[in-house]
């Protein structure tokens, strides 16, 4: 599995759904089938490898293969990102 980026999974009514605040959840595409996988952090996840795996996505080209309502943190998730890894500051 090679990891692609964060995702926000919304909660609440809108629960299932992906948008650009709620829980952040990891994006990972398997390097033989290209199958993408979504899983939510995990309490030992080292913040700041998250952290540089969701600045290095900034640089990647847009996903084709993400559904359209899964898009990737981007530059404007920057500060919700930040305080969902290191808390607000």
């Amino acid at each position: 599995m090679e990891p692609l980026g964060l995702v926000f999974k919304s909660e609440g009514k809108n629960k299932g759904r992906y948008s650009h605040r709620g829980e952040l959840m990891l994006v990972h595409r398997c390097l033989n089938c290209g199958q993408i996988s979504y899983n939510r952090l995990a309490a030992d996840d080292d913040p700041r490898v998250v952290w540089q795996l969701y600045e290095r996505s900034l640089s990647l080209p847009p996903q084709g293969s993400l559904p359209p309502d899964r898009p990737l943190a981007g530059p404007d998730d920057k500060q919700e990102v930040n305080n969902q890894l290191f808390g607000k500051q």
